[in-house]
C-alpha cells in the first residue's frame, strides 16, 4: 500500500513546555484526518480509501508525525480504469505543499474577493480577484477549492489554533521542506459561510394549537401540529393587531386554523425549514370542559 510521511507543527510561547490542551489539540488532529479522506473523495471517488496515522510526537514546540496509508479498494477493477489515480503523495501535494496546492492558493487570494472563474478547455480554471489579479488553478486543486467540508477541515487545522494566544504558527513539513502559516495569515483560512439556497416552497392550510405566543418583532409563535413543534411568523396583521387591541382572547392550547407557507433552504449542513402563517382562517378555543350527554327537556 502506498504511504507518505510528514510532520505538522505548532509554534509559539504558550508550547513552550512541548504541551498542547487536548480539547485545542483533538479536533485539529480529526480535521487533518477528514481534510485528506475528502481530498481523496474527490479526488479518487470511491476507488480508494486512505487512512492518516499518528506516528510520533517529535521534541520541539509541538510537533507530530503522520504516515498517510492509501488502499485500492479493488484493486482488480483498477487495473482496468483509465483514469489515474492520484496517490497519497500527491494528495498531500493537492492539499498542502507548494504553491499551487489548495493552501498555496488560499495564501495568495487572501482576503479579496473572488470577482470571476473562468474553466478552462485543458481543466482547472482562471480565478480573477477583485483588484484584477488572476490566479490559475489546476485541475486537482480547482476540485477541491470549492468543496466545503474541506474547507471546514484546513480552517480546524490551521486558523482555530492560531486564534489561540500563544500559539504563533503552524508548519507542516515532507522531505525537508516546510510550509509555514503565520498567526496574521490564519483568517485567510476561515471557510466561507454559504449562502441559502432555495429548494422547496408550499402553501397549505392545517389546524395547529398554540403552545407560546411571542409579541416581539418577528412575532414567532410556537404552535404543535400533533406530530412536532416548531416556530413559526405569524404573519397576518389582521389578527396581530385584534390580539393587541384585546379583541382576540385565546389561551395556551387553543386551535388555529390557518393558511401557512413551509420553505425550505438547503444550508452548509443540511437542509432548513421555516415556516409562515399568512392567514388565521378560525380560533377554537381549547376543549377544557367535559361533554355529557344531555338530553332535550320533555
Amino acid at each position: 500500500m502506498p504511504s507518505v510521511r510528514f510532520t505538522m507543527k505548532y509554534d509559539g510561547p504558550a508550547l513552550a513546555n512541548h504541551e498542547m490542551d487536548v480539547k485545542e489539540l483533538s479536533p485539529a488532529l480529526l480535521a487533518l484526518g477528514e481534510l485528506l479522506e475528502e481530498t481523496n473523495r474527490t479526488i479518487n471517488g470511491s476507488r480508494t480509501k486512505v487512512t492518516v496515522n499518528v506516528r510520533a510526537f517529535r521534541d520541539g514546540s509541538l510537533g507530530i508525525d503522520f504516515n498517510v496509508v492509501q488502499d485500492l479498494i479493488n484493486q482488480a477493477l483498477d487495473l482496468f480504469n483509465s483514469d489515474s489515480i492520484n496517490g497519497a503523495l500527491n494528495l498531500l501535494e493537492i492539499a498542502v505543499f507548494g504553491g499551487g496546492s489548495l493552501m498555496g492558493i488560499i495564501r495568495k487570494i487572501r482576503n479579496r474577493k473572488i470577482k470571476n472563474v473562468t474553466r478552462l478547455s485543458v481543466g482547472g480554471m482562471t480565478i480573477e480577484l477583485d483588484d484584477g489579479e488572476r490566479l490559475e488553478v489546476n485541475s486537482e486543486v480547482s476540485k477541491v477549492f470549492p468543496n466545503v467540508r474541506i474547507r471546514k477541515s484546513l480552517e480546524m487545522v490551521i486558523a482555530k489554533p492560531l486564534e489561540k494566544e500563544g500559539i504563533d504558527n503552524v508548519g507542516f513539513i515532507k522531505d525537508g521542506i516546510e510550509e509555514k502559516i503565520a498567526k496574521n495569515e490564519a483568517l485567510y483560512f476561515i471557510a466561507p459561510e454559504l449562502e441559502e439556497k432555495p429548494i422547496d416552497e408550499q402553501e397549505y392550510e392545517v389546524s395547529l394549537q398554540i403552545i407560546s405566543a411571542v409579541f416581539q418583532e418577528g412575532n414567532k409563535w410556537r404552535f404543535s401540529d400533533g406530530a412536532s413543534s416548531f416556530y413559526a411568523e405569524v404573519q397576518d396583521d389582521d389578527f396581530i393587531k385584534r390580539v393587541q387591541a384585546n379583541g382576540e382572547a385565546f389561551a395556551k392550547d387553543d386551535v388555529l386554523r390557518v393558511k401557512m407557507l413551509r420553505k425550505q433552504f438547503e444550508i452548509q449542513n443540511g437542509i432548513k425549514t421555516e415556516f409562515f402563517i399568512e392567514k388565521v382562517l378560525d380560533h377554537r378555543s381549547a376543549l377544557n370542559t367535559i361533554p355529557l350527554p344531555f338530553q332535550p327537556e320533555e
